[in-house]
């Protein structure tokens, strides 16, 4: 089962997506903050996937990825963002964050996200 971390500080933006991966066969926690995701990916909860929002109060989104891409590089990261105009740097797409791996909000669409992350955590093999 793909084990995925999504962090929004938006209370319903987690459950919907949260609910919606859950039927999509994954395990699914959450966290409100970057801190709290650093946290709990370092007291060795095992994920293969991160979704974060960019804005998060503290430590912003794509410092969280930069910062976890250095010590789990085989994780793989994803962007849930309502800023339109994010284009990612050439250290964020080096922890990579291809485009295919960013997503808007508000989602409409949130097959778009699960067949993402189906697709790129298979690839690493992780997938059981």
């Amino acid at each position: 089962m793909i084990r995925v971390l999504h962090v929004d500080d938006e209370p319903d933006i987690l459950h919907g997506v949260k609910a919606y991966l859950e039927d999509e066969g994954m395990e699914v926690s959450t966290a409100g903050s970057a801190e709290e995701a650093l946290a709990m990916v370092q007291s060795s909860e095992q994920f293969d996937a991160i979704i974060f929002d960019l804005r998060l109060p503290g430590m912003s989104g794509d410092e969280a990825v930069l910062h976890l891409h250095s010590r789990y590089p085989e994780m793989k990261y994803f962007i849930c963002t309502g800023s339109m105009d994010f284009d990612a740097t050439p250290n964020m797409k080096s922890a990579g964050l291809s485009q295919d791996r960013v997503f808007y909000k508000p989602l409409k669409d949130m097959s778009k996200l699960a067949a993402a992350i189906h697709r790129d955590v298979k690839k690493c093999g992780t997938d059981s």
